[in-house]
């Protein structure tokens, strides 16, 4: 009686734990405001950064929905929205590139920097160069920047922020990503060299689904 007893106990206890770690596995889903925060939250794995001397070079992967969101600009989106807001942008992979100074006291435009000339040289060149000097690596393959955005701040903020969008590879879902994201800068600016930065696989299979509302939301 007492073995009969222990072994259904053992039984409940493999059970349970097969349904706690097949739900633990399963992306959730996340309101709006829910799922931008847990994009942007780096523990969450989807930013990483490099210190090269005084320079800190980071970058942050922004799934299609983070994009869906920052267009729509709603605290709720409905599924007309969103679809039509997802087949406009679907078709790339979208960063965000930024440079700053380790003690984020000036903007790295200003760093060793001996001339005017020099100073609108690197503005012209993250207008409209760097795309050239950046590709992503996935699964042996590279591709190019397709899109790039020099957001400027007129010192406003101490960093250097460029939104990117590369090619997608083909068959590309973020919840069956088969390598890691490997982003490469060359260098031509700061003396630094090649800069490779990767965001780990397995961050990019844990993103939350969306939460997409049924009725359509107020302006």
């Amino acid at each position: 009686m007492i073995n009969l007893m222990m072994l259904q106990i053992r039984n409940f206890i493999i059970v349970t734990s097969f349904i706690i770690a097949f739900f633990s596995c399963s992306n959730h889903e996340l309101k709006p405001a829910n799922y931008v925060q847990w994009v942007e939250d780096p523990k969450n794995g989807l930013n990483t950064e490099k210190k090269i001397g005084d320079l800190v070079f980071s970058i942050q992967y922004k799934p299609t929905d983070y994009i869906v969101l920052q267009q729509s600009q709603k605290p709720i989106i409905d599924s007309s929205d969103y679809y039509r807001i997802k087949h406009d942008i679907e078709g790339l992979l979208y960063f965000n590139f930024s440079i700053s100074n380790t003690d984020n006291s000036k903007s790295p435009l200003y760093y060793k920097i001996n001339s005017a000339e020099e100073f609108q040289y690197r503005i012209s060149y993250f207008s409209f160069e760097i795309s050239n000097d950046i590709h992503l690596v996935y699964n042996n393959d590279t591709f190019p920047c397709l899109l790039h955005h020099f957001e400027r701040t007129y010192d406003l903020m101490p960093k250097v922020n460029i939104v990117l969008g590369f090619e997608k590879p083909e068959n590309f879902i973020e919840n069956e990503i088969e390598q890691d994201l490997q982003f490469v800068y060359s260098d031509k600016i700061f003396g630094v060299g090649r800069t490779q930065l990767i965001i780990d696989k397995k961050h990019i299979k844990e993103i939350p689904k969306l939460k997409i509302s049924t009725y359509a939301a107020e302006n």
